[in-house]
């Protein structure tokens, strides 16, 4: 395949999946060190290594070793995500981590591609590439937020249209990031900035974009392309890897020990270089504000932010920069040390993404890192919310009021034997439910209850009824749904009924169980 095509099918799906998934809020919030990281320690990190690099192995040009230092310069926090999530951390930790991944490529990005031009040229300037660097930045994040506007507004006339389809929202969200990063190509600025705002600009605007069923299928689509992109990504270098040890070890090449040396001395400046970046980041500027401006401040924990520089696993987007260096320079002459940038690169990302990453579990442990609780009391705060305000609406139905906002229910409740049945049932159901996650929301008492002894022996005698009377329901309906898919099972198989109308009900019965199981594949 060639450089330009992985690089361009494979970056802007990544990046965008990426961003989508990245909370606005906490991105925002924690903006300060995240543009420390992904600014300041890509562009110290690849400089150490090209500096590493071109003095241990001279067959790497400067720009060679820049293109080498730009590619195992950012993070890929998916991985250490992935762990974080399944072992819990602070909130903050999460946040950065993902949020300098997702800035960290356009800075390396614009790093490689100085090294890409200035090989093919052979000269570099300081002056013009800053200059280049800053119209790159801001011209690649105002044309992802424009793009973001305009998607979002044909996504709300197609959502409009009484023939809406889902499938056709997948594709435009398919398309989006391609879109994006074409055009800021095309106008040369950081098409990955591109697709980093527009991904932020829509995945804040999602829920008021996509209907519910266009929502899980693009959701589903994006896992299932992500996955496969990130393991393509992994099977191309697996296939690379013996013709880049070829001609590594061709006459005149490098011999095993010299590349053991370099490999090592090269995952030891990323490591380090990171574990001695963070501590300044983090407290530098909180000091400053102290010490200097007199104003108020916090300072994060040491573990959390011994923990931030431990995680920083390179992955697919180290990957693609390797991958997309052209094969020659513009004069025809083979791009110099092309297939030891391959091989370094690689050697990188198996130290740090299974050596480090396996350690990140034991990790966590040991720090005593702990989920602070802000996204789970947000949740139970929310659902208490949302659960009065419909018992509110459902109140407001049985009785009759704004009897004009409601006519989607065809008649007026009270006179349906069947819909004051359905109101009763239902009322009774958000009462539960409000009881149940009132008490989530106070059961802290950081958080603040004032409730009197009385109530909160009272929410809590309603919070243990509600659980009996839920976990009867629950166990009830799976028994049920389970027999019943049995059931449709056997007369499919009997050819009582189609394949399609078995998957007609199949949906509807995997939909319910959930929803009640609390599943979510």
């Amino acid at each position: 395949m060639q450089p330009d095509v992985i690089f361009f099918v494979f970056l802007p799906p990544l990046l965008y999946w990426a961003s989508i998934n990245t909370s606005y809020r906490e991105f925002r919030h924690n903006g300060r060190e995240i543009v420390l990281l992904a600014v300041g320690l890509v562009v110290v990190t690849a400089t150490a290594v090209a500096a590493v690099a071109h003095a241990i192995l001279p067959m790497l040009s400067w720009p060679a070793a820049f293109a080498l230092g730009a590619a195992v310069g950012p993070t890929d926090a998916v991985a250490a995500t992935a762990v974080m999530r399944r072992f819990g951390v602070p909130l903050s930790v999460l946040s950065v981590l993902e949020g300098e991944s997702l800035v960290n490529d356009a800075t390396s990005l614009v790093i490689f591609q100085m090294a890409i031009a200035a090989s093919n040229t052979g000269q570099f300037s300081l002056g013009p590439a800053t200059l280049r660097f800053l119209w790159a930045a801001g011209g690649g994040v105002l044309l992802g937020l424009a793009a973001g506007w305009c998607i979002a507004q044909l996504r709300r006339w197609l959502g409009s249209r009484p023939d809406r389809s889902a499938v056709v929202e997948s594709s435009l969200s398919l398309l989006t990031p391609y879109v994006a990063f074409a055009a800021a190509d095309r106008v040369r600025v950081s098409g990955v900035l591109a697709v980093v705002a527009v991904g932020l600009y829509l995945g804040h605007h999602s829920a008021r974009l996509l209907s519910a069923s266009a929502r899980r299928q693009v959701i589903n689509m994006w896992e299932v392309l992500d996955f496969l992109l990130e393991g393509v990504l992994f099977i191309l270098v697996g296939l690379g890897l013996p013709l880049a040890l070829g001609a590594v070890g061709t006459p005149g090449g490098l011999t095993t020990a010299e590349l053991v040396r370099a490999t090592v001395l090269v995952c030891a400046v990323v490591i380090t270089l990171r574990l001695a970046w963070v501590f300044p980041a983090a407290y530098g500027p909180p000091y400053f504000r102290v010490r200097y401006l007199g104003k108020r401040d916090t300072y994060p924990p040491w573990r959390s932010v011994f923990f931030e520089g431990w995680a920083g696993l390179r992955g697919a987007v180290s990957l693609v920069l390797a991958l997309s260096i052209p094969f020659a320079t513009a004069n025809g002459a083979p791009f110099p040390g092309r297939d030891v940038v391959i091989f370094l690169t690689f050697a990188v990302i198996l130290v740090t993404l299974v050596g480090q990453g396996l350690t990140l579990g034991p990790l966590i442990r040991w720090l005593a890192l702990e989920p602070d609780q802000i996204e789970a009391r947000e949740e139970a705060e929310a659902r208490l919310r949302t659960a009065r305000v419909g018992l509110q609406q459902l109140d407001d139905i049985a009785s009759g009021k704004r009897a004009s906002d409601h006519t989607e229910i065809g008649t007026d409740v009270s006179d349906d034997a069947d819909l004051r049945q359905a109101a009763e049932q239902l009322h009774g159901q958000y009462i539960h439910r409000v009881h149940y996650y009132r008490n989530l929301v106070h059961r802290d008492p950081e958080d603040g209850d004032t409730r009197t002894p009385d109530d909160r022996e009272r929410d809590d005698r309603e919070a243990e009824s509600d659980v009996r009377s839920s976990s009867a329901y629950q166990r009830l309906r799976l028994a049920m749904i389970k027999a019943e898919r049995k059931e449709l099972v056997r007369l499919r198989d009997t050819g009582r009924i189609s394949d399609g109308t078995l998957h007609r009900i199949e949906l509807d019965l995997d939909l319910e169980q959930m929803l009640l199981a609390g599943q979510d594949d």
